[in-house]
């Protein structure tokens, strides 16, 4: 009998700790989170993300200018994407500039594309260029990305705001 005590009190000793550990983890990760002001962020002047999609297929050159299009997020908070009027953007919120802003930050950082590709025969390929807040380029990924989930998550939170639905 003692010894089973003895068993289950290491158990949930060694449960707690475990537990314990998570938790501060999450908690680390969540006040990383609050240490992203967003205002902050918005104070940055030029562009934070531009993606390109360019048709890749068998296309004329007017078809092949014609499918050309262009995302753009500034660090302000604006989304500039075809239909635009005027070519001015429009205010994304602060949730979405905040989903752009880490997305670009951690795939930089992390290198998240570096290995990563899609084989298609034709269709559009997309590059992502993030500019740091000093305004440097960086190549996050640059072709086809029909699969990846974070990539066209990005495509849709910026198209969202696109004038023409």
């Amino acid at each position: 009998m003692k010894k089973l005590v003895s068993i289950i009190l290491i158990a949930v000793m060694a449960l707690s700790i475990f537990g314990c550990s998570i938790t501060g983890e999450r908690r680390d990760r969540d006040k990383k989170k609050e240490r992203i002001d967003i205002e902050e962020i918005k104070d940055i002047e030029g562009d934070l993300l531009v993606i390109t999609r360019v048709s890749a297929g068998d296309c004329t050159i007017e078809q092949y200018e014609a499918s050309r299009y262009t995302l753009r997020v500034t660090y302000s908070g604006y989304a500039y994407v075809p239909g635009s009027l005027n070519g001015e953007g429009v205010r994304m919120s602060d949730k979405d500039l905040r989903t752009i802003y880490e997305f670009c930050v951690n795939s930089y950082e992390n290198d998240a594309f570096e290995d990563y590709s899609e084989q298609v025969c034709d269709g559009s390929t997309y590059s992502f260029v993030y500019y740091d807040e000093d305004g440097d380029a960086h190549t996050l990924y640059s072709g086809y990305c029909y699969s990846n989930k974070d990539l066209q998550n990005v495509i849709d939170i910026i198209s969202y705001y696109c004038i023409d639905g």
